[in-house]
């Protein structure tokens, strides 16, 4: 069933947008030119002359520190995201809530990182991927201040909503950001070093959190932690260079 699922799919998606006769995002289609130009109803698009877009390998990306400091943040965003999404549910029953309950805060987090997906994302087209990122961690560490004094269900349910918009943006914030910074010709590999990244921060996280209310007997210091390593992030994202426009991260 898996096999004729995927297969189902590759007769609907295309690997590019000349591949169904458009053009890229923010370049024009043309009409035709030539004898069906003045044809009523016919406006099919031509190619338009383009410089090759300029991408850096694997091997290119992985020289550069702007690639090691995307991966480093995005590693540190999934240890807090993680750490959240374990031991939030423990963290409200510890405080009194029931755990029907508990597991509502965790529905409202799941609606919320959809519309974060959508809202961040169109503003990130407006403001860039990195600023719409430091936003997002921004949101997440006052959130999780937010959460250390939280006793009441409303203010985990503001909590869930927006914690939830927050690392709901930055999911898919980064593969774009590792777009504009080292192109498209290489992504799916770039991504997948920064994704593994991600893994490891995500693995990390859960287990720190459990060892560290095993030891003191509540979730504060994880949360600090998790606050100070999302601050962290802030300022690695700080640290990359951003190319203009056209240019790509050079190698070395």
């Amino acid at each position: 069933m898996l096999a004729g699922l995927v297969g189902s799919l590759s007769l609907i998606y295309r690997r590019s947008p000349q591949a169904m006769g458009l053009q890229p995002d923010g370049n024009p289609v043309l009409p035709t030119k030539g004898p069906h130009s003045g044809t009523p109803g016919v406006n099919r698009p031509v190619s338009v002359s383009r410089a090759p877009e300029k991408s850096l390998t694997l091997r290119q990306a992985f020289t550069t520190k702007s690639f090691r400091l995307l991966a480093l943040a995005a590693a540190l965003s999934a240890f807090t995201q993680q750490l959240v999404l374990v031991h939030l549910v423990p963290h409200a029953t510890d405080i009194g809530f029931s755990p029907a309950l508990a597991a509502t805060f965790m529905s409202v987090m799941g609606v919320a990182n959809i519309f974060g997906k959508i809202i961040m994302g169109i503003i990130s087209d407006r403001i860039g991927r990195r600023n719409s990122l430091i936003i997002s961690y921004s949101l997440a560490a006052g959130m999780l201040v937010w959460l250390m004094a939280a006793r009441d269900v409303w203010s985990f349910y503001l909590f869930a909503g927006v914690y939830g918009f927050a690392y709901g943006s930055w999911i898919p914030m980064f593969p774009a950001i590792a777009g504009d910074l080292f192109g498209l010709g290489a992504l799916g590999a770039i991504y997948g070093v920064v994704a593994s990244s991600i893994s490891i921060g995500g693995a990390v996280g859960p287990f720190t959190a459990g060892y560290i209310f095993d030891v003191t007997q509540s979730y504060n210091l994880a949360f600090i932690t998790a606050i100070v390593l999302l601050a962290i992030g802030i300022g690695l994202l700080l640290m990359i260079r951003l190319p203009g426009r056209g240019e790509r991260t050079q190698p070395g």
